[in-house]
């Protein structure tokens, strides 16, 4: 069993005043939500940087990440804002939880090494083709980033690891 703590940095104003949770619990996940949706959730100009939903550490969570993994999840979104805010905010606070077990892994040199990921990502490579065209498209369609796509290799390869030396 992993015992984590962790100082998340939730929403900041232009101001640079932050909203900050110090360890796990029930509680600290629920100032997540008190009052930041304007800020978690604000849509970036295009071409800006994607607004930011939650720091884990040194790790930026965006709204762009929260949004990409909610079109895995749920197919066609609801029409009701408020279920579509709920279901954002159970979504962020599973991106928080994610990135929360990876940095434990990290941290006890239980992840995927750097060297894993390029080979995955290599691999990946091979499958859409040579065409440097064919990565950006399928990084496009996938709502990713390359560093985006990288840290969920990193994440899924280290999820399974991790997985296999528990039940094994």
């Amino acid at each position: 069993p992993m015992l984590l703590t962790w100082r998340i940095v939730i929403a900041s104003d232009s101001s640079g005043a932050q909203w900050t949770s110090r360890k796990a619990s029930d509680m600290a996940m629920r100032y997540l939500f008190v009052g930041v949706l304007p800020l978690i959730f604000a849509t970036p100009l295009w071409g800006a940087e994607p607004a930011v939903a939650a720091r884990v550490g040194e790790q930026i969570i965006t709204t762009q990440d929260v949004d990409r993994e909610l079109s895995r999840a749920v197919r066609k979104l609801p029409d009701d804002a408020a279920v579509v805010a709920r279901l954002k905010q159970a979504m962020l606070q599973e991106c928080v939880q994610r990135e929360l077990a990876l940095q434990g892994l990290i941290a006890q040199q239980q992840a995927a090494s750097a060297a894993d990921v390029d080979l995955e990502i290599t691999r990946r490579k091979k499958e859409l083709g040579k065409a440097a065209e064919s990565w950006n498209k399928f990084l496009a369609a996938s709502q990713h980033t390359e560093a985006s796509y990288r840290r969920e290799t990193l994440w899924r390869l280290s999820w399974v690891r991790y997985l296999d030396k528990q039940l094994s």
